[in-house]
């Protein structure tokens, strides 16, 4: 469907990845509802707060990725009420363990579009 509207959403994501950029990409006809409005601090030690405002409820998962693309952590994961939003990392993987230095990308999914924000570490 997206192809044939002109977008290649998937390829639109892979193009960010590989650049390393903050993207985000809607699906066609459709807004991501979305807005990211920052991480602060960023670069971070120990944590980073993501703030973001969302035009509707809606459920959104908030997962934070490695340069690889290995998933590192689920935030979140569940529906959010309008309005600005902040979620707080702690530089900890999925066992709650910590996470070397570097680049990782929060990433925003919704039904409707991604969201995408990357955030340094630094230890």
């Amino acid at each position: 469907q997206d192809c044939r509207n002109g977008v290649d959403t998937v390829m639109e994501q892979a193009i960010c990845w590989i650049r390393k950029l903050d993207c985000s990409v809607p699906l066609p006809g459709s807004s991501s509802g979305i807005d990211i409005t920052g991480a602060t601090p960023n670069p971070f030690n120990p944590r980073t707060a993501i703030r973001f405002e969302i035009d509707q409820p809606q459920r959104i998962a908030v997962v934070v990725y490695d340069v690889t693309g290995r998933k590192v952590v689920v935030l979140e994961d569940r529906v959010f009420e309008a309005g600005p939003q902040e979620v707080i990392w702690d530089g900890s993987d999925s066992r709650g363990s910590a996470v070397a230095s570097g680049p990782y990308f929060v990433r925003m999914e919704s039904g409707s579009g991604v969201q995408q924000k990357k955030v340094m570490l630094v230890r």
